[in-house]
């Protein structure tokens, strides 16, 4: 009977293990988180205070990230400190003039709401449209039970370059084709209307009947950089 011929297997080489490739990891990028910011500028005897600091953490949120460094925001003018006068909120806008800030509008009507615009430039008297496209409105919701609503930002558009538009008569933000502005100021500070405008596509930004609405409180502030 043949036989299966015999061959001697010579003993298997262990595989070796794959080489590891070795790499720096890329550091993930940390977004900014909400910082504790400084509101000064209120005299101690002031009680109409519309910013307050969970509202100024929403609009930061809002910021373009060069200015989110800074959390030192400094009251320019105020309805009950410094009157009710536009003429004096471009004043001390002008005064306190600075090329590498923000400034934050803040308004109050007469039933409750907060809200308002963050402009690139300075509010000041032109006679023409100005401000870039890192300018936004806000508001901020009425909560039920008197609790805070949800923040919404209104991002420019890009569809016109009507940011803002100041006269010694009224201060303006935003414009469309309809001719309704997004935000819109006399110069006594106590009538405003907020519609619906092409430049932020924004909802209109008081809850109050027709876009019209009493002020009850106007601040500015300034966010260097």
């Amino acid at each position: 009977m043949l036989s299966r011929p015999f061959f001697k297997s010579e003993p298997q080489k262990p595989e070796r293990p794959p080489a590891i490739q070795r790499s720096t990891p890329r550091r993930p990028r940390t977004p900014l988180q909400p910082p504790s910011i400084t509101l000064s500028g209120w005299n101690p005897s002031t009680s109409t205070r519309l910013l307050s600091s969970s509202l100024a953490q929403d609009i930061w949120s809002a910021l373009p990230e060069r200015w989110q460094f800074s959390h030192d925001w400094h009251l320019v003018y105020s309805l009950e400190q410094h009157g009710s006068s536009l003429t004096t909120l471009y004043n001390n806008c002008d005064a306190s003039k600075d090329s590498f800030a923000f400034y934050v509008l803040v308004v109050g009507d007469t039933i409750g709401g907060i809200f308002g615009a963050a402009l690139t430039d300075p509010p000041a008297p032109s006679g023409r449209y100005f401000g870039k496209r890192e300018s936004f409105l806000w508001k901020k919701q009425l909560g039920k039970d008197g609790k805070d609503g949800p923040f919404k930002a209104f991002m420019a558009t890009g569809i016109n370059d009507y940011v803002a538009f100041c006269r010694h008569e009224s201060l303006s933000i935003g414009a469309g084709k309809d001719g309704k502005t997004g935000l819109w100021l006399n110069d006594r500070f106590d009538k405003g209307y907020s519609g619906r405008c092409d430049t932020f596509m924004n909802e209109p930004l008081s809850d109050d009947d027709g876009g019209s609405f009493e002020v009850l409180g106007v601040e500015v502030w300034q966010i260097p950089f």
